[in-house]
Protein backbone atom coordinates (compact mmCIF):
# COMPACT_ATOMS: atom_id res chain seq x y z
CA UNK A 1 0.00 0.00 0.00
CA UNK A 2 1.69 2.99 -0.85
CA UNK A 3 1.36 6.50 0.95
CA UNK A 4 -0.73 8.35 -1.39
CA UNK A 5 -3.61 5.79 -1.47
CA UNK A 6 -3.41 4.43 1.89
CA UNK A 7 -5.45 7.43 3.37
CA UNK A 8 -3.98 7.11 6.90
CA UNK A 9 -0.91 9.81 8.22
CA UNK A 10 2.06 7.79 9.00
CA UNK A 11 3.87 8.09 12.14
CA UNK A 12 5.21 11.32 11.99
CA UNK A 13 2.08 12.71 11.35
CA UNK A 14 0.23 10.73 13.73
CA UNK A 15 2.44 11.78 16.70
CA UNK A 16 4.27 8.46 17.41
CA UNK A 17 7.20 10.74 16.95
CA UNK A 18 7.02 13.96 19.01
CA UNK A 19 10.07 16.96 18.23
CA UNK A 20 9.00 18.71 21.82
CA UNK A 21 9.97 15.31 23.73
CA UNK A 22 14.20 15.66 22.62
CA UNK A 23 14.14 18.21 25.34
CA UNK A 24 13.58 15.26 28.26
CA UNK A 25 15.73 12.66 26.51
CA UNK A 26 19.11 14.50 25.14
CA UNK A 27 21.14 11.65 24.61
CA UNK A 28 18.36 10.65 21.78
CA UNK A 29 18.10 14.25 20.21
CA UNK A 30 21.32 13.68 18.50
CA UNK A 31 19.28 10.78 16.63
CA UNK A 32 15.92 11.72 16.67
CA UNK A 33 16.48 15.17 15.35
CA UNK A 34 18.00 14.80 11.84
CA UNK A 35 15.20 12.22 11.56
CA UNK A 36 12.18 14.35 12.06
CA UNK A 37 13.81 16.65 10.28
CA UNK A 38 13.59 14.28 7.16
CA UNK A 39 10.36 13.19 8.00
CA UNK A 40 9.07 16.25 7.74
CA UNK A 41 11.00 17.30 4.53
CA UNK A 42 9.42 14.11 2.75
CA UNK A 43 5.78 14.88 4.29
CA UNK A 44 6.11 18.27 2.47
CA UNK A 45 7.24 16.57 -0.95
CA UNK A 46 4.88 13.57 -0.88
CA UNK A 47 1.71 14.79 1.00
CA UNK A 48 -1.43 12.08 2.36
CA UNK A 49 -4.20 11.61 -0.07
CA UNK A 50 -7.15 11.15 1.35
CA UNK A 51 -9.24 9.70 -1.83
CA UNK A 52 -11.61 8.40 0.67
CA UNK A 53 -12.57 11.36 1.63
CA UNK A 54 -14.16 12.21 -2.04
CA UNK A 55 -16.84 9.49 -1.94
CA UNK A 56 -19.69 11.23 -1.01
CA UNK A 57 -22.85 10.18 0.30
CA UNK A 58 -26.19 10.72 -2.09
CA UNK A 59 -29.52 10.07 -2.03
CA UNK A 60 -30.06 9.83 -5.59
CA UNK A 61 -28.71 8.27 -8.62
CA UNK A 62 -25.35 9.33 -9.57
CA UNK A 63 -25.44 11.76 -13.15
CA UNK A 64 -23.72 9.17 -15.24
CA UNK A 65 -26.07 6.21 -14.26
CA UNK A 66 -29.34 8.85 -14.84
CA UNK A 67 -27.93 9.65 -17.77
CA UNK A 68 -27.09 5.97 -18.99
CA UNK A 69 -30.84 5.40 -17.73
CA UNK A 70 -32.53 8.15 -20.06
CA UNK A 71 -30.56 6.86 -23.10
CA UNK A 72 -31.82 3.30 -22.69
CA UNK A 73 -28.51 1.78 -22.02
CA UNK A 74 -29.21 0.57 -18.61
CA UNK A 75 -32.31 -2.19 -18.52
CA UNK A 76 -33.12 -5.35 -16.20
CA UNK A 77 -31.73 -7.21 -19.45
CA UNK A 78 -28.34 -5.92 -18.57
CA UNK A 79 -25.92 -6.54 -15.90
CA UNK A 80 -23.81 -3.77 -14.09
CA UNK A 81 -20.73 -3.03 -12.13
CA UNK A 82 -19.93 -0.16 -10.46
CA UNK A 83 -16.07 -0.02 -10.18
CA UNK A 84 -15.17 2.50 -7.57
CA UNK A 85 -18.45 2.43 -6.37
CA UNK A 86 -18.01 4.32 -3.05
CA UNK A 87 -20.72 3.74 -0.47
CA UNK A 88 -22.67 1.92 -3.27
CA UNK A 89 -25.47 3.99 -3.47
CA UNK A 90 -26.06 3.69 -7.33
CA UNK A 91 -26.15 0.09 -7.15
CA UNK A 92 -28.79 0.12 -4.57
CA UNK A 93 -30.76 2.23 -6.35
CA UNK A 94 -30.87 0.72 -9.80
CA UNK A 95 -31.56 -2.74 -7.34
CA UNK A 96 -34.61 -1.27 -6.16
CA UNK A 97 -35.44 -0.25 -10.06
CA UNK A 98 -35.21 -4.16 -10.68
CA UNK A 99 -31.49 -3.82 -12.19
CA UNK A 100 -29.20 -6.45 -10.87
CA UNK A 101 -25.61 -5.40 -10.52
CA UNK A 102 -22.14 -5.18 -8.15
CA UNK A 103 -19.17 -2.92 -7.13
CA UNK A 104 -16.29 -2.71 -5.87
CA UNK A 105 -14.29 -0.01 -4.04
CA UNK A 106 -10.58 -0.32 -2.86
CA UNK A 107 -12.03 1.80 0.88
CA UNK A 108 -15.93 0.78 1.31
CA UNK A 109 -15.78 -2.65 -0.31
CA UNK A 110 -12.46 -4.18 -1.03
CA UNK A 111 -13.69 -7.38 -0.41
CA UNK A 112 -16.33 -7.60 -3.03
CA UNK A 113 -15.04 -9.61 -6.16
CA UNK A 114 -14.60 -7.75 -9.38
CA UNK A 115 -16.45 -9.36 -12.17
CA UNK A 116 -17.57 -8.43 -15.76
CA UNK A 117 -20.11 -6.63 -16.63
CA UNK A 118 -22.21 -5.79 -19.84
CA UNK A 119 -22.19 -1.87 -18.30
CA UNK A 120 -19.46 -0.93 -16.46
CA UNK A 121 -19.25 2.69 -14.31
CA UNK A 122 -16.27 4.51 -13.66
CA UNK A 123 -17.84 7.18 -11.96
CA UNK A 124 -16.02 10.04 -11.10
CA UNK A 125 -13.02 8.01 -10.26
CA UNK A 126 -9.92 8.93 -12.15
CA UNK A 127 -10.05 12.63 -11.12
CA UNK A 128 -8.99 11.62 -7.73
CA UNK A 129 -5.97 9.78 -8.56
CA UNK A 130 -3.01 11.82 -8.05
CA UNK A 131 0.00 9.44 -10.09
CA UNK A 132 -1.15 9.48 -13.47
CA UNK A 133 0.17 6.07 -14.48
CA UNK A 134 -2.22 4.23 -11.90
CA UNK A 135 -5.09 6.65 -13.34
CA UNK A 136 -4.24 5.03 -17.01
CA UNK A 137 -4.21 1.01 -14.99
CA UNK A 138 -7.44 2.11 -13.34
CA UNK A 139 -9.15 2.76 -16.89
CA UNK A 140 -7.61 0.22 -18.67
CA UNK A 141 -9.06 -2.17 -15.80
CA UNK A 142 -12.55 -0.92 -16.42
CA UNK A 143 -12.67 -1.07 -20.11
CA UNK A 144 -11.14 -4.72 -19.21
CA UNK A 145 -14.69 -5.78 -17.32
CA UNK A 146 -16.97 -4.03 -20.07
CA UNK A 147 -18.49 -6.44 -22.30
CA UNK A 148 -20.55 -3.64 -24.11
CA UNK A 149 -20.42 -0.15 -22.48
CA UNK A 150 -17.90 1.61 -20.12
CA UNK A 151 -19.32 5.03 -18.73
CA UNK A 152 -16.79 7.50 -18.04
CA UNK A 153 -17.24 11.02 -15.76
CA UNK A 154 -14.62 13.10 -14.65
CA UNK A 155 -14.99 16.45 -13.31
CA UNK A 156 -14.82 19.41 -15.74
CA UNK A 157 -12.90 22.67 -15.37
CA UNK A 158 -15.75 25.70 -15.04
CA UNK A 159 -14.81 28.94 -14.15
CA UNK A 160 -13.29 29.78 -10.89
CA UNK A 161 -13.34 26.19 -9.78
CA UNK A 162 -9.89 24.79 -8.53
CA UNK A 163 -8.58 28.36 -8.36
CA UNK A 164 -8.31 28.70 -4.21
CA UNK A 165 -6.69 25.08 -4.36
CA UNK A 166 -3.26 24.37 -4.17
CA UNK A 167 -1.01 22.83 -7.08
CA UNK A 168 -0.30 19.50 -6.90
CA UNK A 169 1.15 16.98 -9.98
CA UNK A 170 -1.66 18.21 -12.85
CA UNK A 171 -4.03 18.29 -10.52
CA UNK A 172 -4.77 20.53 -7.24
CA UNK A 173 -4.54 19.90 -3.26
CA UNK A 174 -7.97 20.76 -1.30
CA UNK A 175 -7.74 21.95 2.35
CA UNK A 176 -9.33 18.35 3.60
CA UNK A 177 -6.69 16.80 1.45
CA UNK A 178 -8.17 15.55 -1.27
CA UNK A 179 -6.64 15.70 -5.03
CA UNK A 180 -8.62 16.85 -7.76
CA UNK A 181 -7.55 17.22 -12.02
CA UNK A 182 -10.06 19.13 -13.89
CA UNK A 183 -10.47 17.88 -17.25
CA UNK A 184 -11.61 20.03 -20.08
CA UNK A 185 -14.41 18.55 -22.48
CA UNK A 186 -12.22 18.15 -24.64
CA UNK A 187 -9.04 16.96 -23.21
CA UNK A 188 -10.81 14.10 -21.35
CA UNK A 189 -12.26 12.65 -25.08
CA UNK A 190 -8.64 12.73 -25.98
CA UNK A 191 -7.66 11.12 -22.61
CA UNK A 192 -9.93 8.43 -22.96
CA UNK A 193 -9.22 7.80 -27.01
CA UNK A 194 -5.69 7.93 -26.14
CA UNK A 195 -6.17 5.23 -23.25
CA UNK A 196 -8.36 2.73 -24.86
CA UNK A 197 -7.66 3.18 -28.68
CA UNK A 198 -11.70 3.27 -29.56
CA UNK A 199 -14.06 6.50 -29.79
CA UNK A 200 -15.57 8.24 -26.60
CA UNK A 201 -18.85 9.26 -27.30
CA UNK A 202 -20.08 12.48 -25.33
CA UNK A 203 -23.22 11.82 -23.36
CA UNK A 204 -23.33 15.02 -21.37
CA UNK A 205 -20.37 17.23 -19.84
CA UNK A 206 -18.05 15.79 -18.30
CA UNK A 207 -19.71 11.64 -18.93
CA UNK A 208 -18.59 9.83 -22.15
CA UNK A 209 -20.13 6.59 -23.53
CA UNK A 210 -17.08 4.04 -25.05
CA UNK A 211 -18.94 1.11 -26.75
CA UNK A 212 -16.43 -1.83 -27.07
CA UNK A 213 -18.60 -2.94 -30.44
CA UNK A 214 -18.90 -0.64 -33.19
CA UNK A 215 -22.19 -2.00 -34.49
CA UNK A 216 -23.60 -0.90 -30.63
CA UNK A 217 -21.96 2.43 -31.28
CA UNK A 218 -23.69 2.92 -34.29
CA UNK A 219 -27.04 2.01 -33.06
CA UNK A 220 -26.77 4.33 -30.41
CA UNK A 221 -25.96 7.17 -33.02
CA UNK A 222 -28.75 6.14 -35.03
CA UNK A 223 -31.20 6.47 -32.11
CA UNK A 224 -30.09 9.60 -31.05
CA UNK A 225 -30.92 11.14 -34.29
CA UNK A 226 -34.24 9.75 -34.61
CA UNK A 227 -37.61 10.94 -34.38
CA UNK A 228 -40.55 8.48 -33.20
CA UNK A 229 -42.85 7.17 -35.26
CA UNK A 230 -46.18 8.99 -36.87
CA UNK A 231 -49.39 8.09 -35.39
CA UNK A 232 -51.66 6.05 -37.85
CA UNK A 233 -55.20 6.41 -38.29
CA UNK A 234 -57.51 3.61 -40.16
CA UNK A 235 -59.68 6.18 -42.62
CA UNK A 236 -61.81 3.37 -44.55
CA UNK A 237 -63.11 0.05 -43.21
CA UNK A 238 -62.79 -2.69 -45.75
CA UNK A 239 -63.69 -6.17 -45.30
CA UNK A 240 -60.65 -7.79 -45.95
CA UNK A 241 -58.52 -5.72 -43.85
CA UNK A 242 -61.33 -6.47 -41.14
CA UNK A 243 -60.54 -10.16 -41.32
CA UNK A 244 -56.64 -10.00 -41.03
CA UNK A 245 -56.51 -7.25 -38.45
CA UNK A 246 -54.99 -9.72 -35.58
CA UNK A 247 -51.85 -9.74 -37.83
CA UNK A 248 -52.21 -6.80 -39.83
CA UNK A 249 -52.58 -4.73 -36.70
CA UNK A 250 -48.35 -5.89 -35.72
CA UNK A 251 -47.44 -5.61 -38.59
CA UNK A 252 -48.60 -1.69 -39.43
CA UNK A 253 -46.61 -0.92 -35.96
CA UNK A 254 -43.19 -2.56 -37.19
CA UNK A 255 -43.87 -0.38 -41.00
CA UNK A 256 -44.34 2.92 -38.89
CA UNK A 257 -40.80 1.62 -36.94
CA UNK A 258 -38.87 0.93 -39.78
CA UNK A 259 -40.47 2.26 -42.35
CA UNK A 260 -40.13 0.00 -45.04
CA UNK A 261 -41.21 -3.73 -45.32
CA UNK A 262 -39.46 -5.75 -42.63
CA UNK A 263 -37.39 -8.14 -43.07
CA UNK A 264 -38.13 -11.70 -41.72
CA UNK A 265 -35.82 -11.42 -38.81
CA UNK A 266 -37.39 -8.27 -37.91
CA UNK A 267 -41.03 -9.38 -38.11
CA UNK A 268 -41.83 -12.97 -37.22
CA UNK A 269 -45.03 -13.08 -38.60
CA UNK A 270 -43.70 -12.50 -42.37
CA UNK A 271 -45.12 -16.52 -43.05
CA UNK A 272 -48.83 -15.67 -42.02
CA UNK A 273 -49.01 -12.21 -43.35
CA UNK A 274 -47.82 -14.60 -46.85
CA UNK A 275 -49.74 -17.34 -46.27
CA UNK A 276 -52.84 -15.46 -45.94
CA UNK A 277 -52.21 -12.40 -48.29
CA UNK A 278 -50.23 -13.70 -50.47
CA UNK A 279 -46.87 -11.28 -50.01
CA UNK A 280 -45.80 -8.51 -47.81
CA UNK A 281 -46.04 -6.14 -50.96
CA UNK A 282 -49.91 -6.93 -50.84
CA UNK A 283 -50.27 -6.45 -47.33
CA UNK A 284 -48.72 -3.32 -47.42
CA UNK A 285 -50.68 -2.09 -50.84
CA UNK A 286 -53.52 -3.39 -48.25
CA UNK A 287 -52.50 -1.20 -45.65
CA UNK A 288 -51.97 2.07 -47.88
CA UNK A 289 -55.98 1.51 -49.18
CA UNK A 290 -57.27 1.58 -45.90
CA UNK A 291 -55.34 4.29 -43.96
CA UNK A 292 -54.02 6.69 -46.58
CA UNK A 293 -50.83 6.41 -48.22
CA UNK A 294 -50.00 10.32 -47.55
CA UNK A 295 -49.01 8.89 -44.12
CA UNK A 296 -46.68 6.08 -45.17
CA UNK A 297 -44.75 8.11 -47.21
CA UNK A 298 -44.53 10.86 -44.40
CA UNK A 299 -42.99 7.73 -42.29
CA UNK A 300 -40.55 6.74 -45.24
CA UNK A 301 -39.72 10.81 -46.23
CA UNK A 302 -38.98 11.58 -42.08
CA UNK A 303 -36.84 7.97 -41.79
CA UNK A 304 -34.66 8.94 -44.56
CA UNK A 305 -34.20 12.47 -43.22
CA UNK A 306 -33.24 10.78 -39.91
CA UNK A 307 -30.58 8.48 -41.84
CA UNK A 308 -29.07 11.34 -43.81
CA UNK A 309 -29.00 13.12 -40.56
CA UNK A 310 -27.24 10.32 -38.46
CA UNK A 311 -24.47 9.91 -41.68
CA UNK A 312 -23.48 13.72 -41.61
CA UNK A 313 -22.93 13.71 -37.80
CA UNK A 314 -20.84 10.62 -38.46
CA UNK A 315 -18.28 12.38 -40.98
CA UNK A 316 -17.24 14.53 -37.93
CA UNK A 317 -15.98 10.95 -36.75
CA UNK A 318 -15.13 8.13 -39.23
CA UNK A 319 -17.88 6.40 -41.30
CA UNK A 320 -17.67 2.93 -40.90
CA UNK A 321 -17.92 0.24 -43.45
CA UNK A 322 -21.05 -0.98 -44.38
CA UNK A 323 -20.91 -4.17 -42.51
CA UNK A 324 -19.57 -1.91 -39.48
CA UNK A 325 -23.29 -1.25 -39.00
CA UNK A 326 -26.35 -3.98 -37.37
CA UNK A 327 -28.49 -5.84 -40.16
CA UNK A 328 -31.24 -3.49 -39.97
CA UNK A 329 -29.36 -0.28 -40.45
CA UNK A 330 -27.62 -1.82 -43.63
CA UNK A 331 -31.45 -2.72 -44.94
CA UNK A 332 -32.69 0.67 -44.37
CA UNK A 333 -29.78 2.03 -46.55
CA UNK A 334 -30.68 -0.03 -49.14
CA UNK A 335 -34.44 0.16 -48.70
CA UNK A 336 -34.34 4.18 -48.69
CA UNK A 337 -30.81 4.69 -50.94
CA UNK A 338 -30.46 1.60 -52.62
CA UNK A 339 -26.71 1.72 -51.75
CA UNK A 340 -24.67 2.89 -49.08
CA UNK A 341 -22.08 4.83 -51.18
CA UNK A 342 -25.53 6.69 -52.30
CA UNK A 343 -26.43 7.81 -48.67
CA UNK A 344 -23.34 9.21 -47.68
CA UNK A 345 -23.65 11.16 -50.57
CA UNK A 346 -26.60 12.37 -49.86
CA UNK A 347 -25.35 12.78 -46.50
CA UNK A 348 -22.25 14.77 -47.26
CA UNK A 349 -24.51 17.60 -49.70
CA UNK A 350 -26.68 17.93 -46.51
CA UNK A 351 -23.62 18.71 -44.57
CA UNK A 352 -22.29 21.35 -46.90
CA UNK A 353 -25.52 23.07 -47.08
CA UNK A 354 -24.97 23.48 -43.24
CA UNK A 355 -22.70 26.35 -44.23
CA UNK A 356 -25.03 27.88 -46.47
CA UNK A 357 -26.50 31.26 -45.24
CA UNK A 358 -29.68 30.90 -47.11
CA UNK A 359 -30.05 26.78 -46.72
CA UNK A 360 -30.38 27.70 -42.84
CA UNK A 361 -32.52 30.68 -42.72
CA UNK A 362 -34.96 28.68 -45.03
CA UNK A 363 -34.64 25.50 -42.67
CA UNK A 364 -35.53 28.42 -39.85
CA UNK A 365 -38.37 29.81 -41.51
CA UNK A 366 -39.71 26.12 -42.03
CA UNK A 367 -38.71 25.08 -37.91
CA UNK A 368 -42.44 24.47 -36.17
CA UNK A 369 -40.23 25.82 -32.93
CA UNK A 370 -39.57 29.41 -31.90
CA UNK A 371 -40.44 32.47 -33.65
CA UNK A 372 -39.12 34.94 -36.66
CA UNK A 373 -37.96 38.36 -35.28
CA UNK A 374 -36.42 40.72 -38.15
CA UNK A 375 -36.20 37.92 -40.40
CA UNK A 376 -34.17 36.21 -37.73
CA UNK A 377 -35.27 32.78 -35.94
CA UNK A 378 -35.58 33.32 -32.55
CA UNK A 379 -35.49 29.50 -30.68
CA UNK A 380 -36.00 28.63 -27.19
CA UNK A 381 -34.00 26.25 -25.90
CA UNK A 382 -36.40 24.27 -24.22
CA UNK A 383 -39.04 23.65 -26.78
CA UNK A 384 -35.96 23.34 -29.21
CA UNK A 385 -34.68 20.41 -27.07
CA UNK A 386 -38.07 18.79 -26.49
CA UNK A 387 -38.95 18.78 -30.45
CA UNK A 388 -38.01 16.24 -32.85
CA UNK A 389 -39.79 17.83 -35.77
CA UNK A 390 -36.72 20.40 -36.67
CA UNK A 391 -35.84 20.64 -39.98
CA UNK A 392 -32.61 18.76 -40.63
CA UNK A 393 -30.16 20.89 -41.01
CA UNK A 394 -30.81 22.41 -37.31
CA UNK A 395 -31.50 19.20 -36.19
CA UNK A 396 -27.88 18.46 -37.08
CA UNK A 397 -26.60 21.00 -35.16
CA UNK A 398 -28.29 20.56 -31.69
CA UNK A 399 -27.13 16.69 -32.34
CA UNK A 400 -23.50 17.53 -31.92
CA UNK A 401 -23.72 18.73 -29.01
CA UNK A 402 -25.80 16.81 -27.03
CA UNK A 403 -24.52 18.19 -23.32
CA UNK A 404 -25.93 21.76 -23.76
CA UNK A 405 -29.89 19.93 -23.22
CA UNK A 406 -28.77 17.95 -19.63
CA UNK A 407 -28.45 20.64 -17.38
CA UNK A 408 -25.39 21.22 -15.58
CA UNK A 409 -23.16 18.32 -14.04
CA UNK A 410 -22.99 17.12 -10.47
CA UNK A 411 -21.88 13.61 -8.92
Amino acid sequence: MTLASSGRPPPWVAGTIKPNCLASRPQQALWYGPLVGYFVAMLREYPVIARFKTAIRRRDLSRPVKCALADGLLTQQVSFFDYGCGHGEDIELLGSQGISGGGWDPVFRPNQLVSGADVVNLGYVLNVIEDPAERGATLRRAWEIARRLLIVSALVRVPGRGNAYTEFGDGVLSSRGTFQKFFDQAELKEYLETELETEAIPAMVGVYYVFKDETNRQQFLSNRVRRGPAVLRQRVSEQRFEEHREVLHPFMDTLALLGRLPDPEEFPQCPEIISRLGSLKRAFALVRRVTGEDTWDAIRRRRTEDLVVFLALARFRKRPKLSGYPGTMQRDFRAFFGTYAKACKQADTLLFRAGDAAAIDEACQRSPVGEAVAERALHSPKRLRSSRTSPAHLRRLRSEFPWRSRGRQHH
